[in-house]
């Protein structure tokens, strides 16, 4: 229903749930409750795959409705607001510590081996005189 497909990123984990209270308003079929479904992501900082429930409990869409309609497909409403509620950058838990930028070791299971080495690289903008 979601029309992703799996990636290296993101996977659907299972069926679309919801709770939607429609009815009928002059023209319009006006939808609103909750959405949810099970996602798995890569978190963006140790690479390591976590399943989390994407919901949107303030889901509300009106669509068009004639007399002749016996049907309204809310789909790529619900599609919309799932993907909107998505995060940008998904992390596995806020204090996830990452990967070591030398050795790649998931820092989360415990120190690597490497010395800390300073990044000096901005360094020459120390000695720096700018005019006022």
């Amino acid at each position: 229903m979601l029309e992703l497909a799996d990636s290296d990123e993101l996977r659907v984990e299972g069926p679309i749930y919801y709770d939607l209270h429609v009815q009928v308003a002059t023209h319009d079929v006006v939808a609103s409750g909750s959405v949810s479904v099970l996602m798995s992501f890569c978190c963006v900082r140790c690479a390591k795959w976590f399943s989390r429930e994407i919901r949107e409990d303030a889901f509300l869409c009106s669509l068009p409705f004639t007399t002749d309609d016996e049907s309204v497909d809310l789909t790529p409403e619900i599609r919309e607001a799932i993907i909107l509620a998505l995060s940008a950058h998904p992390v596995c838990s806020q204090d996830c510590k990452g990967l070591c930028p030398q050795c790649g070791r998931n820092l989360n299971d415990g120190k690597c081996g490497c010395t800390s080495q300073v990044n000096d690289s901005w360094s020459a903008l120390d000695g720096l005189k700018l005019e006022e």
